[in-house]
């Protein structure tokens, strides 16, 4: 990967300020626009603080090296460039494509909704068999184009080969304290954010909506029964299974 020095005289504009953990500057690099990705000194999590030290940009800098080397991660946002400010690891910079400029919502048609949400399952199979894993899914973190194919960006924030994830949700943390199969927490994390996605809930809200025991309707199908019994009261018996293979005919 390589690793470029942060010039603030090519700064273009804020592009985005609302990340948990970083700003994402427009840049001038080498006569193109580019994005930049700058972490924060300080990530506000839920109800706490946490300090961007060492160790995590540590962790993130050698997952941006391995990421170029991944074929499983090629069509995903493309990193170019490491950035470096006074010697030290500050973020990293990522091709700006105008086609995709566009993330998901929950006010998309119920249709876009599924092509979306398979098209995520069948990138899950692809990185869990080369051993990355996503974690947290965010509505912010998938691209959409005008055709509503995606595209995912946020990678230092993967848990890639024996570099772990930087930070823990609640529901990752769920599953863990609850399951010890570990390979298995893309599924577990995307079936909740498919039921989350189709039925316009809040993820931070999606326990309680499984306490009724209920499931939206065009994936509330028999084979999905147990789906959800295994989710709702999920322990090391939980299976890899996922929710969007099991639908009603649209």
């Amino acid at each position: 990967m390589k690793k470029i020095n942060f010039d603030k005289g090519k700064v273009i504009k804020v592009f985005n300020k609302t990340g948990v953990e970083s700003t994402i500057y427009l840049y001038e690099l080498d006569g193109k626009i580019v994005l930049l990705k700058r972490f924060k000194d300080e990530i506000k999590f839920h109800d706490r603080v946490i300090i961007t030290s060492e160790n995590i940009l540590e962790n993130k800098e050698k997952k941006i090296e391995l990421i170029e080397n991944k074929m499983c991660l090629k069509d995903e946002v493309k990193i170019l460039a490491s950035a470096y400010e006074d010697g030290k690891f500050i973020g990293y910079f990522m091709e700006f494509d105008d086609s995709y400029l566009k993330t998901v919502d929950q006010f998309l048609k119920r249709k876009n909704k599924i092509k979306i949400l398979k098209q995520l399952r069948k990138k899950i199979e692809e990185f869990n068999s080369n051993n990355i894993f996503i974690g947290d899914m965010k509505l912010d973190n998938i691209l959409l184009s005008s055709d509503y194919d995606i595209k995912l960006c946020d990678l230092d924030n993967f848990k890639i080969d024996n570099l772990d994830f930087d930070i823990q949700s609640v529901i990752m943390k769920h599953f863990n304290k609850r399951c010890s199969k570990t390979e298995y927490i893309d599924s577990y994390v995307f079936n909740l954010f498919t039921i989350s996605l189709i039925e316009n809930i809040y993820m931070p809200y999606i326990f309680d909506y499984l306490s009724s025991e209920k499931l939206p309707h065009i994936i509330n199908t028999k084979e999905n029964k147990d789906v959800l019994d295994s989710i709702i009261n999920l322990d090391s018996t939980y299976e890899r299974k996922f929710l969007i293979d099991n639908i009603r005919h649209m």
